[in-house]
C-alpha cells in the first residue's frame, strides 16, 4: 500500500500483505486500541505524518505498527502522551 498525500485511517487492526510505503505529505491515522494497530509483512518506508487517536491508557509495551523492516521514520507524531517511548523495533 502507498500513501503519498492524504490521509490512511483506522479504527480497527489493519494488516499489509506487500509492504507499506508512505511519503512527507501523506498522514497515517490510527485508533489504539489493545492490538497492534498495523501489522505490516515485509519493508515499511515511513515519513509523514502519524497521528494518533484514544491513546489513554497507552503504555511502554503497547506496540503500534509492526513490520519486516523499516526505512525513515515519520516526521511528526501526534496524540502520544508525555513519557511514552517513540521507540521503533521490528517484529
Amino acid at each position: 500500500m502507498k500513501v503519498q498525500a492524504g490521509t490512511l485511517t483506522t479504527t480497527a487492526p489493519v494488516k499489509l500483505a506487500k509492504g507499506y510505503q508512505q511519503t512527507q505529505r501523506g498522514t497515517l491515522a490510527l485508533t489504539v486500541t489493545r492490538g497492534t494497530a498495523l501489522k505490516i509483512h515485509g519493508k515499511a518506508r515511513l515519513a509523514g505524518t502519524l497521528r494518533l487517536t484514544h491513546v489513554k491508557g497507552l503504555n511502554g509495551r503497547h506496540v503500534l505498527v509492526t513490520f519486516g523492516s523499516r526505512h525513515g521514520k515519520f516526521a511528526h507524531v501526534s496524540g502520544l502522551t508525555e513519557g511514552v517511548s517513540r521507540e521503533v523495533h521490528r517484529a
